[in-house]
Formats: C-alpha cells, sequence, structure tokens
C-alpha cells in the first residue's frame, strides 16, 4: 500500500503588518468606506452597502433576514492572539420595525467545541443609531478553527445597519518562525482513498460533439488521474443524455487503460412519479390509497441498472436523489427524513430502493450512499432516520449549506467537521460535490486556492474516503473545470484555476492509497 500526506501552504508577506502593535483595529473595512463590502459575509443573509451611514458615506447592510442570528459578519481568524483582551465597539441601527434587540456576538470553534459569546446588547430602532460596546477576552483549547464577530438579534425580517465597527486590541504575531520544522509520522494512519472525481449532469453532448474531445480526454481523466465520474439518472425521460454519458465513460476508461469508479444520483425520477406530474420540484406522487409510490420508485431505480448495463455502464455507488433537502428551479425532488401529509419520507424511498435491488441482484447491487445532502450539517437528521443504517455503505452529502461565509472561508467548516467525523465516522464519508456555487465568471487563482484548502479539510479533517468535484465541464458562462465555449461544437475550450488545484491532489493519489 502506497500513502501520501497533505499539507495547504500559504505564503504570506508580511512586511508591513505591525505584529508588535498593542491597541489597534484588527478589522479590515471596519468604517465600510471601501467600493465594496469586502472583509465582511453575510451570515446566513445577504449583505451590501448602504448610503444609510453614521458617519461616512456607507455603512454595512445585512437584509433578508429570515432569523434572529443573521447578520453581517467577519472573520478574526489569524488576527487574535492568545490571551489577548478587545475593546469591541459598533454603531448599530435597524429598518422594518421601530425597535428591537441587537447584539454583537462571536463565534468561536476550537478544540473543545463551538461557542458563542455575547459581549454587547440593547435595543436598537429605526430612527437613530446607537452605540453598542464591549470587552472580549478569548478562551481558546488547542487550534482555533473559527472567530467570528457579528452583529445579530432583532426579529424575521428586520434589516439590521452597523457601522464603525472597532475591534481594539493586540494582532497576533503572524511571524513565522525561521527555526520551524515539520515532520511526517508514519506509523499514524487514517482513511483509504477511493478516489477523486467530478460530475457531468446535463453537458454530456458537448464534450463529444468537441472538435478537440480527444484532447479534452487526455485533460480531464488522464492528466488529472480522475478515477470516480458522477452522473445523474434520467432513465425514462432524456435517453440522450445516458447515450452520451456512456460514450464519455467508455472513452474516459480508454484514455486511463483502467475501469472508473461510477457514481449515478437522481436529480428527480420521471414525472410520472411525482406529486407534481413534473421534473422539477414536487414530491413522489401518492398512489389512489393515499400511500407515497415508494415501490414504483425502487422499481424505475432497478430498471435504470438494467438500462445502464446495457449500455455499458456498470454503477458502483448509487444515490437515490440528489440534494433532497431542497427545492431548485431545475431538475430536483424534494424528500424529508421522515414523511408527512405532504412530502415523501428519504428513509421509506431508501428502504424500498434497498429491498428492491438486493432482490433482484444480491451481493451484485452498487453500494448505497445516503442522503447527498445540500450539507453535512442537514444530512444528520437524514441518517438520524434511516430504517437500517447496515443497508447503507457510507455516508455522502455536499458542504453547500455548510460554513460561515461559505466557500471563501473554508475554516469556518473544520470543528463541525471534527465532530460529523466523531459522530458517523462509523461509516466510510464521502463528499460527492461542491463547488462555488454563485458568482461563477470570477473562477481566477482565488478558487484554486479556495477549492485546493477545501478538499485538504474534506481529507484531514473529515477523512472523507472520495472527493467530487462539481461540474467537470461547462460553458464559458459557468466555468466547470474546462469551459467548452459556445455554440456547441466550438473548437474553444479554457483551463480554469480550480482545474490544478484539484490536479494538486488527484494526480498524484491513486485509489487504495492511506493518508498519513
Amino acid at each position: 500500500m502506497k500513502y501520501f500526506f497533505t499539507v495547504l501552504i500559504f505564503i504570506v508577506i508580511l512586511s508591513l503588518i505591525p505584529a508588535y502593535c498593542e491597541n489597534i483595529n484588527i478589522l479590515a473595512n471596519p468604517d465600510f468606506e471601501e467600493e465594496s463590502i469586502a472583509g465582511w459575509v453575510g451570515r446566513g443573509c445577504q449583505i451590501s452597502l448602504s448610503k444609510d451611514s453614521h458617519s461616512g458615506l456607507q455603512s454595512g447592510f445585512a437584509h433578508n433576514r429570515t432569523a434572529t442570528w443573521q447578520g453581517i459578519s467577519q472573520s478574526l481568524l489569524g488576527k487574535i492572539k492568545k490571551g489577548g483582551e478587545y475593546e469591541v465597539s459598533a454603531w448599530v441601527k435597524i429598518g422594518n420595525a421601530e425597535s428591537d434587540n441587537v447584539y454583537i456576538t462571536a463565534e468561536q470553534s476550537d478544540e473543545n467545541g463551538i461557542k458563542y459569546i455575547r459581549i454587547a446588547s440593547g435595543v436598537a430602532s429605526s430612527s437613530q443609531w446607537i452605540q453598542l460596546s464591549g470587552t472580549f477576552k478569548p478562551e481558546i483549547t488547542g487550534e482555533l478553527f473559527v472567530m467570528n464577530i457579528y452583529a445579530e438579534g432583532p426579529a424575521s425580517g428586520v434589516d439590521i445597519y452597523v457601522d464603525e465597527v472597532n475591534v481594539f486590541g493586540s494582532l497576533a504575531d503572524l511571524t513565522p518562525s525561521p527555526n520551524a520544522k515539520g515532520s511526517v509520522d508514519t506509523t499514524i494512519r487514517y482513511q483509504i482513498i477511493e478516489g477523486f472525481g467530478a460530475s457531468v449532469a446535463w453537458q454530456a453532448d458537448w464534450l463529444n460533439a468537441h472538435p478537440r474531445r480527444t484532447r479534452l480526454y487526455n485533460l480531464l481523466f488522464k492528466e488529472l488521474n480522475l478515477n470516480a465520474y458522477r452522473f445523474s439518472n434520467t432513465y425514462l425521460f432524456n435517453h440522450k443524455n445516458l447515450n452520451e454519458t456512456a460514450k464519455i465513460i467508455k472513452n474516459a476508461e480508454h484514455i486511463l487503460g483502467h475501469p472508473l469508479k461510477i457514481k449515478v444520483a437522481a436529480w428527480t425520477p420521471p414525472a410520472f412519479l411525482k406529486s407534481n406530474n413534473d421534473l422539477v420540484g414536487g414530491t413522489l406522487k401518492k398512489d389512489s390509497d393515499g400511500k407515497y409510490v415508494y415501490e414504483e420508485f425502487a422499481r424505475w431505480w432497478a430498471d435504470s441498472l438494467f438500462n445502464f448495463s446495457k449500455k455499458g455502464i456498470n454503477v458502483d455507488y448509487l444515490s437515490i436523489q440528489n440534494e433532497p433537502d431542497t427545492i431548485t428551479q431545475y431538475e430536483s425532488c424534494r424528500l424529508i427524513p421522515n414523511e408527512d401529509a405532504d412530502t415523501a419520507g428519504y428513509n421509506l424511498a431508501l428502504e424500498a430502493v434497498y429491498q428492491e435491488l438486493h432482490a433482484r441482484m444480491g451481493d451484485k447491487m452498487p453500494k448505497l450512499l445516503a442522503p447527498d445532502t445540500m450539507g453535512f450539517r442537514n444530512s444528520r437528521a437524514y441518517i438520524d432516520a434511516l430504517i437500517n443504517p447496515e443497508h447503507v455503505y457510507g455516508y455522502a452529502h455536499h458542504i453547500y449549506s455548510d460554513g460561515v461565509g461559505a466557500f471563501e472561508n473554508p475554516r469556518s467548516y473544520v470543528g463541525e467537521m471534527i465532530g460529523y467525523a466523531k459522530q458517523y465516522g462509523n461509516k466510510p464519508l464521502y463528499q460527492t460535490e461542491y463547488s462555488r456555487n454563485s458568482n461563477y465568471q470570477r473562477a481566477g487563482f482565488n478558487d484554486a486556492i479556495f477549492t485546493a484548502w477545501h478538499i485538504h479539510n474534506c481529507l484531514v479533517y473529515e477523512s472523507v474516503k472520495a472527493y467530487y468535484y462539481w461540474d467537470l465541464i461547462w460553458n464559458q458562462e459557468v466555468k466547470g473545470l474546462i469551459s467548452l465555449a459556445r455554440p456547441k461544437g466550438s473548437r474553444g475550450y479554457t483551463i480554469n484555476p480550480s482545474y490544478y488545484a484539484l490536479k494538486h491532489f488527484s494526480a498524484f493519489t491513486d485509489d487504495g492509497w492511506q493518508r498519513i
């Protein structure tokens, strides 16, 4: 067996950072006078700049809030000094309400878990600004994973305005030691890796129609050394997509010289199995007795696998429903952990699929992964509701709905990843889809850095056995690892920076390697 270890290295120029200074404001863009909202992120809500300010030209504005904990946040990670004491203040105002409670809170995640520290509180109004202030002295155990300061408190729908935010204290000494040393302990061994992969859900025909497809197949599979491929089950409603998928798998395996690990997921079952008779939205329909059609859903899955095998597609892993916890404007199907009067239950649907596949295929059935939710937080309720966890090979999830600041704040996932692995690591864990899910046109060098950082965290803190990037290919607007020129059949393509971030891991790691 071969081994690998993963180290994520950042080179930081520190010549202008006054690491020795006391009583400085350690926040970035504290008065919101920059041209953008740089430095700040929305905590579960949208944020922007507002002309309604306490001083200067602008303030920070948190809106579209649906819960009291949502607001405007900034990370202090790497700036907080252990044992330091910080004076915190902010001018705050609200909108859409005469008055309501407002708070300045710190979210801290370290080796002792997650905790929330109330720093200051007050009653704000929509007619005038108030200043909140307090003292913050963090007690940190071991490594610090998350340290965010944020404004929160008003009821759902109430906007928050924030201006002139100060966190005064000593900046952490970020100067690296010139005598620092590292070591690798080969006696401590972690997960055995099953692979790195990516997905093509709807654009399979774009790749096969490309005039330079041979070069693209080499780039996407041989040079990336991908050994896992994820596709969408469109049996009975998109035959062309499945035929194009079969071509991709055949060509990729020819280029690689060995079989791919194939994972299939349903974005939706056929419309005739849906409550709204549509591929978009809805849930499973009910029969004439008022029961959800779990058995018909299971038969569709079994028939799908038979159809795939005739096309030369041999499935290794199966997820019955992609992101069952959300409804989208594209193909989707809502399933909840336990059924109710309005929505079918994921647990009953999965158990029906297992029973049908096991009856038809026995031990040759694919390995079932569950629940493929938007995030690992969301997956907990689905896993806990499973009728028989022994029927599931591993737990799979995405990471779109996790973390604070999401894609651009990878460290905010770490504390919960550690806890998740402790609770559910009795089975193999998989991250089965992730990439930046907004502002695709910004696919630059930062995207590569954050992509590598997320992969590193999933491997090291959650110990996933496989990591799937989302979009292997797409058009030039949406990007993907490689963008194909419009219109379909054009010769152009662009290799995007995140391609190299994934390659950093996939090209130098093979199936069966073990992390040390």
